[in-house]
């Protein structure tokens, strides 16, 4: 077996201490910010009709076989979309 340079340990000691970190904290924080799904309390931020309006331009300016609302593997993802 391959011993490990100081690099990589280095950066999976790294890491094991992030999925540590986020493991004692991760549940006290994204619990106190998740809506139960009978919940009322849902919070959502209006969005600008125009907005709205461009989304429908695009979703339906892209023809079906290349429409990324109906691509199943991703492939179609970036169609149209601005780089």
């Amino acid at each position: 077996m391959k011993s490990m340079s100081k690099k990589n340990v280095g950066w999976l000691l790294v890491a094991v201490l992030v999925a540590g970190l986020l493991a004692l904290v991760g549940p006290g924080v994204a619990g106190d910010q998740v809506a139960q799904a009978d919940s009322n309390d849902i919070k959502t931020l209006p969005v600008p009709p125009a907005w709205t309006a461009k989304w429908w331009q695009w979703a339906y300016g892209i023809s079906p076989p290349e429409n990324p609302l109906l691509d199943e593997t991703g492939q179609f993802c970036s169609q149209r979309s601005k780089r």
